[in-house]
């Protein structure tokens, strides 16, 4: 995940987001039947190996034996992603079980400064949180609290092998994607966010736009909200929690929120894809060039979304000056690349 900030500069802070996709996965790409909070089901059609549709399957309901396993897991991944600093630049999900590049995690070691608990967009974390996915009746569903508590032994564990302020972790209260969205939404997040920010998290970020798709069953969850709640749940100045937001904000509403107070950083995403110089351009006053296609978002052919990802690379390798560093960077993107194509075919 890459982060803009209004006045942007050199260097910046490069986060490996945590992420399982619970039911929105398949058996195809995880061998197993997804896990998820409870028996449930998405409606429609995954893309599993080489591109090609299935239906999504019934998720299994997690015994509190896979729960405690996969607190485990994001331990570890999390522990895995800092052992190294300041050699790779890589967004990349790396729960075990999920991931096609386990074996890869001790090169996808090095470079990064923390770690993001991506807890949105409808995936495991969030699927626990809402009462549209999760229908337990144990310690782990039913009542807010313990809808909260899976989110909370998983940030636990991470602050376990890494400090407070390295550690990030993301909310999607408005998102319709993954077919969320409930009526209490907006009390379910309050709790969250609060829960989160007394851990002294470095940064929540929150997808306050709604572009990705609005559940429209509460009121849009903005980021004045979300700077109210953090600030309840930490108190301590010396020790803030910034704030964050994301989806479909444009260089002017990004330096609005700011302005107010609202949020600290806005990140940006999909401009990237076409825009690998996004910060130069907003710096510089150039227009963005369009948005691919989202046919070119994937490998096909020789064209799409690996050329985006490989140029993206090249041009983060040679932004350095130093040509041994340089050289260094460039190996571990062509094994990045290389695991990437093998996935992909």
């Amino acid at each position: 995940m890459t982060t803009a900030v209004k006045e942007n500069g050199k260097g910046g802070k490069f986060m490996c987001q945590l992420w399982h996709m619970g039911r929105q996965g398949h058996s195809d790409m995880m061998g197993v039947t997804p896990p998820s909070a409870s028996a449930t089901k998405m409606s429609g059609d995954v893309t599993v190996k080489h591109h090609k549709k299935k239906p999504y399957e019934t998720a299994h309901a997690m015994t509190v034996e896979e729960i405690q396993s996969t607190i485990e897991d994001y331990k570890k991944a999390a522990e895995v992603c800092t052992k190294t600093k300041h050699l790779l630049y890589l967004s990349i999900a790396t729960i075990s079980h999920t991931i096609l590049f386990i074996p890869l995690k001790n090169a996808l070691a090095a470079g990064f400064d923390g770690v993001q608990i991506h807890s949105a967009n409808g995936y495991l974390i969030d699927q626990f949180l809402q009462p549209c996915t999760n229908l337990r009746t144990d310690e782990y569903g039913g009542c807010l609290d313990n809808r909260l508590r899976f989110m909370k032994e998983v940030i636990e564990a991470v602050l376990s092998v890494v400090p407070a302020k390295k550690v990030w972790i993301r909310f999607s209260p408005n998102g319709a994607f993954g077919e969320m969205g409930h009526e209490n939404s907006c009390q379910t997040f309050d709790a969250a966010i609060q829960l989160a920010a007394k851990y002294k998290l470095g940064c929540i970020e929150v997808m306050d736009g709604l572009t990705f798709g609005f559940h429209e069953k509460d009121v849009p969850y903005d980021l004045e909200r979300v700077r109210k709640n953090v600030l309840i749940g930490n108190t301590d100045k010396e020790n803030p929690t910034a704030v964050m937001g994301n989806v479909g904000h444009t260089l002017e509403s990004a330096n609005k929120e700011i302005d107010s107070g609202n949020a600290d950083f806005i990140s940006f995403g999909r401009p990237y894809m076409s825009n690998p110089d996004l910060p130069e351009r907003f710096a510089q006053g150039i227009e963005l060039a369009p948005p691919p296609e989202y046919e070119d978002w994937w490998t096909k052919e020789g064209s799409g979304k690996f050329e985006f990802v490989l140029f993206c690379c090249v041009l983060w390798c040679v932004q350095y000056e130093d040509w041994v560093i340089r050289i260094l960077h460039l190996n571990l993107v062509c094994l990045y690349v290389t695991a990437f194509a093998s996935c992909m075919y």
